[in-house]
């Protein structure tokens, strides 16, 4: 299946400053018992246009399928969270592990296309937005 761009709705500050905004990034990906879905995640983040720093950070409630192997095969930090606890506390285990300036969250199931953290970043080059979700 074919990715389509994500657009870019505003243009909030020049070309020049958005090139020059490259803040570090946390993908925080909760994760329990999903091998079956992260290859697919995983080809979509090496894609990205992105020219700032990227950590990945694979939040593991447990998993016995493969999953953190996976993980830590594609170079991605495994952090543990509660066993079995769901997926917020998986997700908050990831965050509170971030080391970003901006934290994305991201499920397993997910692809995203290449200029995806390009545009997160650049919604983030006007100090007036301090949120944002995806499309």
């Amino acid at each position: 299946m074919e990715q389509a761009e994500v657009p870019v709705q505003q243009e909030v500050t020049t070309t020049k400053e958005r090139l020059q905004y490259t803040p570090k990034l946390s993908v925080v990906i909760p994760v329990l018992n999903r091998a079956h879905e992260l290859p697919r995640l995983f080809e979509s983040l090496k894609t990205q246009e992105y020219n700032g720093d990227i950590e990945i950070i694979i939040a593991d409630a447990g998993s016995t399928d493969g999953s953190i192997e996976l993980a830590q095969n594609a170079g991605y930090r495994v952090v543990p969270a509660p066993t079995e606890s769901g997926i917020g506390a998986t997700r908050q285990a990831g965050c509170e592990s971030a080391t970003g300036e901006i934290i994305i969250n991201t499920d397993s199931d997910c692809s995203w296309p290449p200029n995806y953290l390009r545009v997160v970043a650049n919604a983030f080059s006007d100090p007036e937005v301090i949120a944002s979700y995806g499309p």
